[in-house]
């Protein structure tokens, strides 16, 4: 039981940390365009452009993965189900790649519009 605690606190920390990750990559990302860039239509063509994909992120990452696949995830784990916990993290990543891909497609094709 204490084992598959440990393995559900890591398995949290990792998501959370990647989370945290991401968003300060993102922080720094900003800061060195807005350097290279300045203020400018440039600046404000990518600030744009930006929004679609981030806000895409947003709604899987924060909102999905977190209300729902990390507890349903855990509690596989919490109930020794190892293996079913494991595919239903591949479905989800499969599912995501899925819709995902072709919506970012979509909207590299729709970027002169969107913008």
């Amino acid at each position: 039981m204490e084992t598959t605690r440990r393995q559900v606190a890591r398995a949290a920390l990792l998501v959370m940390s990647a989370f945290a990750v991401s968003r300060a990559l993102g922080f720094v990302r900003q800061i060195v365009f807005g350097l290279y860039f300045g203020t400018g239509p440039e600046m404000d063509a990518y600030v744009a452009a930006l929004r679609v994909p981030d806000a895409l992120f947003l709604v899987v990452a924060g909102g999905a993965l977190g209300s729902a696949f990390i507890p349903t995830f855990s509690g596989r784990l919490a109930q020794g189900d190892e293996a079913g916990a494991w595919r239903l993290a591949s479905a989800i990543s499969n599912l995501l790649l899925t819709i995902l891909v072709p919506l970012s497609l979509l909207s590299i094709g729709l970027a002169p519009w969107l913008v």
